[in-house]
């Protein structure tokens, strides 16, 4: 059955007006399209490579330089963002179901629900860095402490508590791997310290490892035993992200909401404020930020101190650097004039956007079909800098056939899945 070219479904609309905005639109592009230039070392590189970058990879001058930039710039910030517009979509969501006398918590839990079973079978059978899951568990979270608060004040010291517990939680790890290192440092240290000590850094991506060398035979073999090997660690997957991916993913959620009922993330603001929230955030975070890059590179890449710095250090300045670099995307926006009278490529941009998940499923298809032994098997064998270079062909893929299926339909082809799946369950509980 072919999607719709009317939506079965409710479409994201302005809750002030019936237009659909475009700034939102634009944002999740931006980001669906800035998260590959973060995931494109998840797909072609073991996965220690994320917080370890001289886990693999790392050949030379130009595989430092991308890791410094894609590190000031982009990883973690377009999560965020996505995290942030996910948020905004779904208060929107509950809000536009509670005016028009429907059941808004009911049209959340299923929704979620079925987000939650696109994440596993994109986990399971395509990769292992999936959002959609955590987005489905977090986002029911983040909607019911944002219901309660009466204005975006309220959910931004929400936002900024979570995000301050988030800080804690990451310097009491990282306390907590000093102390491991410091006691088989320490003089008459007994062999198991030091043996703890050893597997902690091979855990953290210490080059050579053995887990990376299994990475590597893995995933450049057949499906059935990448398949075999996702299953089996699922339940260790998800509790891990609960820990330590779920609560920053809350923050930025409901930072997102505030966001939305403050009308700072529908484009509505003067250009002037955007670029003021831009100028600041970005003056304040960015230093540090540089700051601890170069300490990355003077200690020659260390294991130890480059988990610190992505994992730890650098999450109270990421999270500014996120509301910068949408601030700034915003006022970019805003110096087009009418959204609506925009350049093609702004509205080739917004097409990715409406159709983000299509778009994330897609990507995730199409890179580990290059990478994965089940499809041309290139995995491990780019270095970090050579991956760049399937970022642009990527995107083209997504700015053409994004606005030639709006052309013929309203939605994406997953989005209208999505959305089925979510008003056929609604209706048989109501029915039940």
């Amino acid at each position: 059955m072919p999607p719709p070219t009317v939506s079965p479904y409710p479409a994201a609309n302005s809750p002030h007006q019936g237009q659909r905005l475009a700034a939102p639109d634009r944002l999740r592009g931006l980001a669906v399209m800035g998260i590959l230039l973060m995931n494109i070392v998840g797909f072609g590189l073991p996965d220690l490579a994320y917080t370890a970058p001289g886990a693999w990879g790392l050949n030379g001058l130009a595989d430092k330089i991308a890791w410094t930039i894609n590190f000031l710039l982009v990883d973690g910030k377009m999560r965020g963002l996505f995290a942030m517009l996910y948020g905004a979509g779904l208060i929107m969501m509950l809000e536009k179901a509670q005016q028009a006398g429907q059941n808004g918590w009911q049209i959340a839990f299923t929704r979620s629900l079925w987000l939650g079973v696109f994440g596993l079978l994109h986990y399971l059978l395509l990769w292992w860095g999936d959002i959609l899951t955590l987005y489905a568990i977090t986002g029911l979270v983040a909607l019911m402490i944002a219901a309660w608060q009466e204005d975006a004040r309220q959910v931004f010291i929400a936002s900024a508590l979570i995000f301050t517990l988030y800080c804690l939680m990451m310097l009491g790890l990282m306390l907590g791997i000093m102390d491991v290192l410091a006691t088989a440092q320490a003089p008459g240290a007994n062999p198991q310290s030091l043996i703890a000590a050893q597997e902690m850094l091979a855990d953290m991506g210490e080059p050579g490892s053995t887990y990376i060398t299994e990475q590597i035979t893995l995933y450049r073999g057949p499906f059935a035993p990448i398949f075999a090997y996702n299953l089996n660690d699922l339940s260790l997957w998800i509790s891990n992200n609960i820990y330590y991916s779920c609560p920053e993913i809350l923050g930025f959620m409901l930072l997102g909401m505030g966001m939305m009922r403050n009308d700072f993330i529908t484009g509505r603001w003067d250009r002037a404020r955007y670029w003021a929230v831009a100028r600041w955030t970005i003056s304040i975070a960015l230093p540090p930020m540089i700051v601890l890059a170069y300490w990355v590179w003077a200690s020659g890449f260390d294991t130890l101190v480059s988990f610190g710095v992505i994992f730890a250090w650098s999450t109270p300045f990421r999270i500014f650097l996120t509301i910068g670099i949408t601030a700034l995307f915003l006022w970019l926006m805003a110096g087009t004039g009418n959204m609506r009278a925009a350049s093609p490529l702004w509205h080739r941009i917004e097409a990715v956007g409406r159709i983000s998940l299509s778009n994330y499923l897609l990507t995730s298809a199409v890179m580990t079909g290059i990478f994965y032994g089940w499809g041309l098997g290139w995995f491990g064998m780019l270095s970090r800098a050579q991956l760049y270079w399937l970022v642009p062909p990527m995107w083209a893929v997504m700015l053409f056939w994004s606005r030639l299926w709006l052309d013929h339909f309203s939605i994406g082809p997953m989005e209208w899945l999505w959305r089925w799946l979510i008003r056929t369950t609604t209706n048989a509980l109501n029915r039940g």
